[in-house]
């Protein structure tokens, strides 16, 4: 499992790259086109938009996996490893409970505004709001996984805390 999960995360990791380098030609082609030119392009802007989000969503993933999100430890540096572990488990549990609803929310929505189209580009909109559910349940997944793995390793990853 952890295999899968690892050439999920290679191919993230290279998805972003690429949505990057497309969202700052774009983001480099509105700025020539209006300020060079003096005749913007309409869409542009709105796809560097859409991927902006694609990438917070996605990238959040990627990063959830490590353990690598902000993480104020002032309390559980204070605690005993056993009620440590306790309030990670619990703090874990609300954050799988949040993405699982994100999740769900998500895709409705996005399923929801299959039908409307983008204002420059014309696509449909559920290829923008399909990076909350998208995004929301790789996270779920990577942390059930990272969550299983440190049980496992008796740590946590990124900080080395025993568990």
């Amino acid at each position: 499992m952890y295999k899968l999960l690892d050439r999920i995360e290679k191919g993230l990791d290279a998805v972003l790259i690429l949505m990057m380098i497309v969202m700052g030609g774009s983001v480099v082609l509105q700025v020539a086109s209006r300020y060079i030119f003096n005749r913007p392009t309409s869409w542009s802007e709105e796809l560097a938009r859409y991927l902006f989000v694609w990438i917070t969503f996605l990238g959040a993933a990627v990063v959830i996996r490590k353990r690598r999100h902000v993480d104020v430890t002032v309390l559980t540096d204070r605690l005993p490893p056993g009620a440590a572990k306790v309030v990670y488990l619990v703090s874990d549990a609300a954050v799988l409970f949040m993405l699982g609803a994100l999740t769900w929310a998500g895709a409705g929505l996005a399923i929801m505004a299959h039908r409307q189209l983008s204002a420059a580009m014309d696509m449909p909109m559920s290829l923008a709001y399909s990076a909350m559910p998208v995004g929301t349940g790789l996270m779920f997944v990577f942390l059930v996984a990272t969550m299983i793995w440190e049980w496992k390793e008796g740590r946590r990853i990124g900080g080395g805390d025993q568990l």
